[in-house]
């Protein structure tokens, strides 16, 4: 494993991990997944969250918007934040694990998230683009093995995969998926999407892809999406 990578990964299991915010119990599905995308998060207390509904008056977006920002204040978010902008934990980050069953080597695991991708970035846009122009004009990301977003390390690792691509490795599919088969990843789409389009888009990708999305103050909380349904950083009951 490269030096810089090693060190990203270091940081990342700091933040997130025992050493700045111990946990305790069970973490939620939100905080697996988040894990598994090597993206610093921490649940909610129920309590907590409880109280914040109450408060709200039972109105969706009111809660929406105390939770996005009572999560705001994780303080990993604040101290990864200081060190690159944006961070990938303030970014939408769109991430597949492709069973082996769907792809039979990591290049062809690479190609199926690509157009799928293409896909369904597509359908949000009514424009009589070539496939050519439209992955010029939107799809200019390139699918890598690291979260999108400044690593804080300007991270050569990331620089070289973008400019030379990524073939992922075979491994145990996350727990979280309840998978029994191998998968290739995780792959980071880099797809360009965020507020409402985030639940068309996990709505249509398949079950393999989830979306981190770091929410917005007001709007929409800090959850992860997939095939359409929300998991909340929040403690489970």
């Amino acid at each position: 494993m490269r030096p810089n990578l090693i060190i990203f990964s270091l940081v990342v299991a700091i933040l997130s991990g025992c050493g700045l915010i111990p946990r305790t119990g069970e973490p939620s599905t939100a905080l697996q997944i988040a894990d598994a995308m090597n993206i610093p998060a921490k649940d909610m207390s129920r309590e907590h969250y409880n109280k914040l509904l109450e408060k709200s008056g039972d109105s969706s977006v009111n809660v929406d918007s105390m939770v996005a920002g009572a999560l705001s204040l994780d303080p990993a978010m604040i101290i990864l934040g200081g060190l690159a902008s944006p961070p990938p934990s303030k970014m939408v980050q769109v991430v597949a694990w492709v069973p082996v069953s769907e792809a039979a080597t990591g290049e062809e695991a690479v190609k199926l998230v690509e157009n799928i991708n293409k896909r369904i970035i597509r359908s949000f846009y009514d424009e009589n683009l070539s496939d050519q122009d439209f992955q010029e004009k939107y799809l200019k990301p390139k699918v890598i093995g690291l979260p999108y977003g400044d690593l804080g390390f300007k991270s050569p690792v990331q620089l070289f995969q973008l400019m030379s691509g990524y073939v992922p490795k075979l491994q145990q599919a996350p727990s979280f998926m309840q998978a029994q088969e191998k998968v290739w990843g995780p792959l980071y789409l880099g797809a360009i999407v965020g507020g409402k389009a985030v639940d068309s888009y996990s709505e249509a990708a398949p079950k393999w892809v989830y979306i981190y999305d770091p929410g917005k103050y007001k709007e929409r909380p800090r959850a992860i999406y997939n095939k359409g349904r929300s998991e909340l950083f929040v403690e489970p009951d």
